[in-house]
Parts: C-alpha cells; sequence; structure tokens
C-alpha cells in the first residue's frame, strides 16, 4: 500500500472532511510534533479512533518546531510518512503554523483529541491549548483527552540519542540536580518585576532582497535585479523588545535623526510596557543599514550605511543627560548598546557609570567603527558582554587563548561578570571570583546572525543582575541567541513563551 497518498494538503483535508460528514460520518483529529514517534502516540491514535470514523492527524511543519537544539529530529516528510504507516490513521496532513489553529478551523472535526498531559490547561506554558480548545467548540466541536501510557519525544530524544554534546549535558545536569525547569522558571519569573532602561544608538535595518543576474557586461560587478525590502527596527530598540516579555518595565534613551527620523513608526512598533525617550539630532539621519540579501538563499552580499557618526553637539548632549538625570535612578538594571555611532560621549558615559544600580554593557565593534569603538571607554560595569573579535581588539591579542585573556581582561576594566559570546562555539563566563567556564552553543543551523549578540545581552543583563550563577545564565544567553539566529532581521523577538518552550524541552 502506498501510505504517502493519505499525505495531503489542508485545503485538501478540508474538502475530505466536509464531504465525509454528509455522509454522517464523525471527523477525528490529533495534532502534535511526534517528532520521535512511539507506543504513547500509537495508542493516543488507538483511542481517538474508536470514538469516531474518519482519523485525520495533522503535525507541525519543520520551520515552526522551536523545541530546542536541532529540532525536529525528524523531517516533517519522514514525521508525515511515519504516521501515515499506521492503520488507524485515515489522512495526515501538515500544518505552516505553531499550533492547530489553521487545522481545526479548516477541518472543522466533531472531535479534538488531546493526550492527558494536556487536561491540567494550566501547565502548557505555550497557551495555545486554551485556544485550541476553544476553536473547537466555535467549529461545534468537542475535546476529549485519551488516558493511556505517557511518553515525550523530547525526552526520549535527549536520553537515547545523542542530541547534545558532553560538556552542554554537564550544564543541563547542573542545572537538574537544582530542579531542573521549575528552577530556573522561579529564576526567570524573579526577574519579572524589573524595570529596565536601555541606553543606545537607534538603528534602520533594511533588507534589499534581490535575484542575482550575474557579472554586468562592462563592469567587474555583479547586477542585481531588486524584488522587495523589509524594514526593521533594530539596535537599542530591538535589545529593548528581547526585554519586555521577560521584565516589568522598559525605557530607552536614544537618538533619532532630524531627516529621515522613523521616530513615530518605532513608537508604534513598541509594546505597551516600553517607553521611548528620543532625542532628535539636527540635520542627521537615523542611522540606517541597508543591506542586499539574495532572497533564494537569504545571504547578505552587500551593506550601505547611511548615518552620520559625528559626536553630538554640547547642546545635544546636555539633553540626553537631563533624561539620564530623570531616568537612572528609576532603573534597576541600565543596559548600554554601545555601536559607535555618536551617542555615547566621555560625560554621558561617566553619568552612567557613576549613578547606575548594575551597569551592563556591550560596546560593539562594525564596519565603521572598527577599533575606534572599544569597551576599555567604560572605566567600570558590572557586567561585560562582548564577543571574541571585540575583545581581541580592546585587548591587543590576535592569538592569545580566549581564557588566557579573560584572566587580564579585569586590567582593563573594573567589572565583576563577564560574558564573551563565540558564535558556533558558544560562550565563556567568568564570574567575580573569577571562575572560567564554557557553555557551549545549543544551534548549528544559522538562518540570520544580525541582532543575535543584542538578544543575548537584553536576556542575560536581569539574571546577572539577580545573581543567578554566570554558567547558568550563559546558557539562557545561548537559548536566546538561539531563539534569534533563526529569525530573519527583526521580524519577531524573543518573546516569554517561545523561549519557555525551549527551555522546557532542553531540560526533559
Amino acid at each position: 500500500m502506498n501510505f504517502n497518498k493519505k499525505i495531503k494538503s489542508l485545503t485538501e483535508l478540508e474538502s475530505i472532511a466536509s464531504s465525509q460528514k454528509k455522509f454522517g460520518k464523525k471527523i477525528i483529529l490529533c495534532h502534535g510534533t511526534f517528532d520521535l514517534l512511539h507506543v504513547g502516540h500509537v495508542r493516543h491514535f488507538q483511542q481517538a479512533k474508536k470514538i469516531g470514523n474518519i482519523l485525520i492527524v495533522t503535525i507541525t511543519a519543520d520551520k515552526f518546531v522551536i523545541k530546542g537544539p536541532d529540532r525536529p529530529y525528524f523531517s516533517e516528510i519522514l514525521r508525515a510518512e511515519m504516521i501515515a504507516s499506521l492503520m488507524n490513521v485515515d489522512y495526515v496532513g501538515i500544518v505552516n503554523d505553531t499550533s492547530a489553529l489553521p487545522s481545526i478551523d479548516a477541518i472543522k472535526p466533531n472531535v479534538y483529541v488531546k493526550g492527558s498531559d494536556y487536561k491540567n490547561t494550566t501547565e502548557d506554558i505555550t497557551g495555545k491549548i486554551k485556544n485550541e480548545i476553544n476553536a473547537v467548540k466555535n467549529n461545534g466541536g468537542k475535546i476529549f483527552f485519551t488516558d493511556d501510557i505517557v511518553f515525550s519525544s523530547s525526552t526520549l530524544l535527549n536520553k537515547h540519542f545523542k542530541t547534545n554534546n558532553d560538556e552542554l549535558e554537564k550544564v543541563l545536569n547542573i542545572v537538574k540536580k537544582k530542579g531542573g525547569f521549575s528552577y530556573l522558571e522561579k529564576q526567570i519569573e524573579q526577574i519579572s518585576n524589573k524595570k529596565i532602561l536601555f541606553i543606545g544608538e537607534t538603528i534602520i535595518d533594511e533588507y534589499l532582497y534581490v535575484d542575482s543576474l550575474g557579472k554586468a557586461s562592462k563592469e567587474s560587478i555583479i547586477a542585481q535585479l531588486y524584488h522587495s525590502k523589509e524594514i526593521f527596527f533594530g539596535g537599542v530598540v530591538a535589545a529593548a523588545k528581547h526585554s519586555s516579555g521577560f521584565c516589568k518595565e522598559v525605557r530607552i534613551i536614544t537618538t533619532c535623526g532630524s531627516n529621515d527620523s522613523y521616530g513615530e513608526l518605532i513608537k508604534k512598533s513598541l509594546p505597551k510596557n516600553i517607553k521611548l525617550i528620543s532625542e532628535n539630532l539636527s540635520n542627521k539621519p537615523t542611522t540606517r543599514k541597508q543591506r542586499v540579501v539574495d532572497r533564494s538563499y537569504l545571504r547578505k552580499e552587500s551593506e550601505i550605511y547611511i548615518m552620520d557618526d559625528t559626536p553630538l553637539s554640547e547642546m545635544e548632549e546636555k539633553k540626553v543627560l537631563n533624561h539620564l538625570n530623570k531616568n537612572l535612578k528609576w532603573a534597576d538594571v541600565v543596559i548600554i548598546t554601545d555601536f559607535g555611532h555618536g551617542l555615547m560621549t566621555s560625560n554621558i558615559i561617566k553619568k552612567i557609570v557613576k549613578d547606575a544600580k548594575f551597569l551592563s554593557v556591550n560596546v560593539q565593534t562594525n564596519s565603521s567603527n572598527r577599533g575606534y569603538n572599544l569597551f576599555t571607554k567604560y572605566p567600570k560595569a558590572d557586567f561585560l558582554c562582548i564577543d571574541e573579535p571585540e575583545m581581541r581588539l580592546a585587548t591587543q591579542q590576535k592569538f592569545a587563548p580566549v581564557v588566557q585573556i579573560l584572566k587580564y581582561i579585569k586590567k582593563l576594566i573594573s567589572c565583576d561578570h563577564y560574558i564573551v559570546t563565540h558564535g558556533k562555539h558558544g560562550c565563556y563566563v567568568k564570574d567575580k571570583k573569577n571562575k572560567i567556564d564554557v557553555v557551549p552553543a545549543l544551534v548549528t543551523k544559522v538562518i540570520d546572525s544580525v541582532g543575535a549578540g543584542d538578544a543575548f545581552l537584553a536576556i542575560t543583563s536581569p539574571f546577572v543582575a539577580s545573581g543567578l550563577p554566570m554558567k547558568e545564565v550563559g546558557l539562557l544567553g545561548n537559548i536566546a541567541g538561539a531563539i534569534k539566529v533563526n529569525i530573519i532581521g527583526h521580524r519577531f523577538s524573543v518573546d516569554k513563551i517561545t523561549f519557555m518552550k525551549y527551555l522546557k524541552t532542553l531540560l526533559k
């Protein structure tokens, strides 16, 4: 039998369900990831089939599965084929969404079946099961919970498949001994009342999607056909958005240009718990970075800076200092995202260092400031978070091992906590006792690395301020980074639900 014939599009399943209902057939729907098919799933489907005539199983498409590093383990096609091979299953569909809502609305099942582990809806950290139950009822259906052996694909994969390297397992085991997910969930709740102040430049990240046509006939350049563009609000704005899902109240002190400001659009894009305090710079544009992106493979091919990074005028500096006077003492944590585009003058730095209760600093090296924007311009911080090239530039150590440089770095800045991000290798963490550890990265697949460091900084800073051990801070930062590198530009922020789901899967 060709089981692949059972695999249908959502449109086809809608038509099948509608026609079968006309003949009095009872339609049953199950939905999930079903990454590693096991006896619990088989019995779940067997029970589901007993309460109706036609059993349809839909699965979450690969790109919408956010369950931890390198998940799903099996591709959507393999998962669909495996389920289709079961005799009790009549049809299988793949849903391009994070929930079952599209399949519920299309199929309108008489009964939607979930496992007993979903019966207590308060334990669903995503909140999706409540929405799915409401959708089923709105479409005239009922919900049924099966009651049999319960296994978790994620637990089985973590336990029996080598999904994590040994170093990562050591970090996870430390957390598990303290209570695992429940322990870190409490730590995450503890930062929810933190008031966060971000200070840094606003950047407009513009992606120009093109098709490459080939070499121009009379020039040594590649001709490209423009297709479309996306505009994202990056820099300090993007960083603050990541924090807004985890912390009570967030404020941003930033600058925008008087020319091409984008100020009102930025305000409209912000969550309700973010307050924007922006100073317009005379005769300057808001810094804009245009990236030419191959739309087929999402590879960046070139970049154009539209900016004026000369320092603030004396009057502009006074206005920013006035904003700092009104907001620094309000904040539990002050986070600087210094992109080296003119905002962070020596007077502004001095003011922040003097008055911040807890200061987190990232000083970015980019194409326009290489060698000129170093963390050494900050005499003091509570938490310094930089990447390896930024550390090497500031310390003038091109070849020395990272651990050796971290031992030396305290001579350049008075700071108790350090994290050096290291791309696919993870991050190095150093606490106030000078203990250095390595926390491995969680992903091998990267769609877009833009803004990953800012997400890492935004998520980790409140935890460092609350006293969480640095090894655990590094793990949480790597989760934020892993989520962010699979988001194009700043289409979405690292939201709390996705973060918690990733963390829960990792610790199963």
